[in-house]
This record gives C-alpha cells, sequence and structure tokens, in this order.
C-alpha cells in the first residue's frame, strides 16, 4: 500500500512539474542564442558525433551538460536541443529542490521552496537561453542534496552520487 504523504507529494510535484512544462514550451521560442551558448552547443555537437572526451572538449564544457544537449540534438536542431537541456534540468530540479527542503525541515518547506525556486525571476531568465548557468546551479544543489545524505547515513553510494554531480 502507497503511503498517502507519498502519493501527495507525487501529485503536487507531478502539477509543478506540469505548469512549469508547460511555461518553458510556451515561452520557447522567445530568445536567440547567445554567442557562448552556442559554444555549449557545439560542445554538445561534438560529444554526439564523436562521443570521445577530448581535452577540446574538457577545456570549455561542462560534462553533463554537454551530454544532455548531444541527447536532445537527435531533434535535428541545435536550438532546441539547447533549450531542451535546460528543460530538463527544470524537470530534474523540482524532485530535487523539494527532496533538499525535506531532508532540511519538512515536506512542506519541500514543497514550498520548489515552488518559489520555479517563480524566481532569474531562473525564468536563464532558462530561455542555452547556457549552463541553469544546469550547473542545479548540479551544485544536486551535490548539496547528496553531501547532507552522506553526512547523515554515511553510505557510499551518496558519496559516489555527490561526486558525479560536479562533473
Amino acid at each position: 500500500m502507497v503511503n498517502r504523504e507519498i502519493l501527495i507529494d507525487v501529485t503536487i510535484l507531478s502539477i509543478i512539474a506540469t505548469f512549469a512544462t508547460y511555461t518553458f514550451l510556451i515561452h520557447l521560442h522567445e530568445e536567440s542564442i547567445w554567442i557562448d551558448g552556442y559554444g555549449y552547443l557545439m560542445g554538445g555537437w561534438w560529444l554526439k558525433e564523436h562521443f570521445e572526451f577530448t581535452d577540446r572538449l574538457m577545456k570549455t564544457q561542462a560534462y553533463i551538460p554537454a551530454f544532455f544537449i548531444s541527447i536532445w540534438q537527435i531533434l535535428g536542431n541545435d536550438y532546441l536541443a539547447g533549450k531542451f537541456m535546460n528543460l530538463t534540468f527544470t524537470l530534474i530540479s523540482i524532485p530535487l529542490i523539494y527532496f533538499l527542503g525535506r531532508e532540511l525541515k519538512n515536506r512542506v518547506v519541500g514543497i514550498i521552496a520548489t515552488i518559489i525556486f520555479l517563480t524566481i525571476p532569474i531562473i525564468y531568465y536563464l532558462n530561455k537561453r542555452s547556457l549552463v548557468d541553469f544546469p550547473l546551479s542545479i548540479m551544485y544543489l544536486a551535490t548539496t542534496y547528496f553531501y547532507i545524505k552522506f553526512l547523515k547515513e554515511k553510505n557510499k553510494k551518496n558519496a559516489i552520487i555527490t561526486g558525479l554531480s560536479l562533473c
């Protein structure tokens, strides 16, 4: 039997994710590509075409955003690949912020923190561009969450995930 509290939380987070996705999609073509954003898109293209982590890629890219850009380039459009990379990290941020708030205080704080985070204007501003600022912010949040989990539980899994979220 599923815990009623978990079911309520999943429902609320699903509604938040649906709203975030809808907001993202209606504003999809509002902004052009900046020059540094195009550099990130080219890093994703390099990874998709060659699938090798060379010095050229490592000096200019964050690994995980470049990986997601290369996955989204299946759509055939660099512009959309960068936009959907941000959508991917927005959807990752929703449960991540909820769990971080729940870990630090309780589930209500997690839900409120998630809603507040997604309504901050700078998040909206960064999400409209193909930059890695927002994905890197989410990776730092993941590092914080899993580090706190590691300090509380002292298990190897959380230590490994903490290290991977720094990539």
